[in-house]
């Protein structure tokens, strides 16, 4: 192995090892690596009514990767909420606020978050 080669192995070997260094996965250096990142579009309503979301449905429905629906584009693909139509959206309609439905269980949902739900969804660009 010539002395060129030896020396490109121990740059890569370096880099390698200092690269991962950052993330520790037994610290809380997870927060910062797997943030969710909002794609608001310009829609001045997303991210409350994203964030609303995050505290009081997606510890439960992760199961359907609530978390992952994080611009109104997957939000009116998944079905749950349908542009402009509030009263006629799935989450909307199970909420306790809306007098029929049992989301969420606690029954936490003020109405101040259930209308931010509400103008953001009638409001989708």
């Amino acid at each position: 192995m010539t002395l060129k080669h030896s020396l490109s192995y121990a740059f890569l070997i370096a880099f390698l090892a200092t690269s991962c260094a950052a993330y520790n996965s037994s610290s809380q250096d997870d927060s910062v690596y797997t943030e969710t990142v909002i794609e608001t579009g310009g829609d001045p309503n997303f991210a409350a009514a994203f964030s609303i979301v995050q505290a009081q449905c997606a510890s439960c429905h992760s199961h359907s990767s609530w978390n992952n629906l994080n611009s109104n584009a997957l939000w009116l693909a998944s079905g749950y909420v349908i542009k402009g139509q509030a009263s006629n959206s799935v989450l909307i309609q199970k909420t306790f606020q809306n007098g029929t439905g049992n989301m969420p269980p606690s029954n936490t949902l003020n109405s101040a978050d259930f209308n931010t739900l509400k103008t953001w969804i009638n409001n989708i660009p």
